[in-house]
């Protein structure tokens, strides 16, 4: 289960290593899983995607990646209209697909890095790009999952009119994770 808020006001004080300030002010995105309860075994890693789209709606979307490259049942998400009023998306009401990959030169795990994202109930097609590649977390030193998070932006596919950015993680499993949750 993923919590979600966005649009969020937000203002504070960035300090830089120079000891320097400055004061910034602006919306962020919150968001924070609970619990991996739907990951099995077979699972080959995940992918999410939390979207601020133009006309003040947002999308959260996860596809569970199954090792023979499926996706798992409880794959789902979120629409939030401009209004605030969320609703639940089923796995087959989204569709995500990558469109090319990148090779970590750290880790050498292969994640992908365009996507074209589909909820055709909603009237939504974008292709997705990140803002900067080498965006991959490796945490040996705390929970031991070393994945990709980072800033992506977005365009609509032809004929339908918007834009998107966002935040994805692309999460590429070396071994099952039953239990690590």
């Amino acid at each position: 289960m993923v919590r979600l808020g966005h649009d969020l006001e937000t203002s504070g004080t960035v300090r830089s290593g120079d000891g320097s300030e400055v004061a910034v002010r602006g919306a962020s995105w919150f968001d924070h899983e609970f619990g991996s309860g739907q990951l099995a075994d077979d699972l080959a890693g995940w992918d999410w995607f939390g979207l601020r789209l133009s006309g003040g709606r947002a999308l959260m979307i996860y596809r569970l990646r199954r090792r023979d490259g499926t996706a798992a049942p409880a794959s789902a998400g979120t629409l939030v209209d401009a209004g605030g009023t969320a609703r639940h998306l089923a796995g087959d009401e989204v569709a995500i697909e990558p469109l090319a990959t990148w090779k970590s030169p750290h880790s050498g795990a292969r994640y992908p890095s365009r996507w074209r994202v589909l909820v055709p109930s909603a009237g939504i097609a974008l292709e997705l790009s990140p803002l900067l590649s080498d965006q991959e977390l490796r945490t040996a030193r705390s929970t031991g999952v070393t994945y990709w998070k980072g800033r992506s932006s977005g365009a609509a596919q032809p004929a339908r009119p918007g834009r998107g950015g966002g935040v994805r993680r692309a999460h590429r499993l070396r071994r099952g994770i039953g239990g690590l949750f």
